[in-house]
């Protein structure tokens, strides 16, 4: 049921659907995920790289009572809310990479790429001043949507510089959080952002085939559920 779902299944229907606890469902639910756990694959060619914040995005607060020339009090949103993050990859006509990592800096955006990047490969991002280190490595294109700027054609190389590929690989696990999992724990992040990727690169794939990828991966696997309920 999990693998053919289109954004996944949440514990408290599956709990519903096969007639067991809560925990159990949660348990197997964990269980599937880890089976569909891959390494990742050499990205290579034209490869966009952005990153996402993985948790439901933060509720209105009520406004309090203050004096009319108080300032409102902040909402934080984007790069200053402290929702966890996963940065992603994906490769033009390929496979998409998500990785969970601890902050915008460039230390853990170049760890997380750390053997995911073709040496020839052409990287593309937004402005986000973090990723020009890339540029030091390997060709590195960017638009700047600061500007207002959301594709361009680079004149040196003729490529069509954009992130839309992976900013709809965004999107994808973004409506999976919002309308399926609700609420996902940095501690769990993990798994989530490998469902989402592997149900990414393998929806060309009959049913079937998802199914017998995902019993080979299982082989020799174990998550018990003291490793996931003990302390992060």
């Amino acid at each position: 049921m999990i693998v053919a779902s289109s954004k996944g299944i949440s514990a408290v229907k599956l709990s519903e659907m096969l007639g067991v606890s809560y925990e159990t469902a949660w348990h197997l639910g964990h269980r599937i995920r880890a089976m569909m756990a891959e390494d990742s694959p050499l990205l290579s060619n034209v490869v966009e790289i952005d990153e996402m914040y993985a948790g439901a995005p933060p509720r209105k607060r009520a406004k309090p009572e203050r004096e009319d020339d108080d300032p409102p009090p902040p909402n934080p949103k984007g790069r200053g809310t402290k929702r966890p993050l996963v940065l992603v990859a994906a490769e033009r006509g390929g496979d998409v990479v998500a990785k969970v990592i601890p902050t915008h800096g460039k230390e853990a955006i170049a760890s997380a790429l750390d053997g995911v990047l073709d040496p020839e490969a052409t990287v593309m991002t937004d402005g986000l001043p973090a990723y020009k280190h890339i540029g030091k490595r390997q060709t590195h294109l960017a638009v700047n949507h600061s500007d207002r700027e959301y594709a361009r054609t680079d004149e040196a190389t003729g490529l069509r510089v954009h992130v839309n590929r992976v900013e709809s690989f965004n999107n994808f696990m973004r409506r999976a959080v919002v309308g399926v999992w609700h609420q996902i724990s940095t501690k769990h992040l993990g798994r989530y952002a490998g469902e989402a990727a592997f149900r990414w690169n393998r929806k060309a794939d009959a049913c079937l085939e998802r199914m017998a990828l995902l019993v080979r991966n299982g082989v020799g696997r174990t998550l018990p559920y003291g490793f996931l309920t003990g302390a992060a």
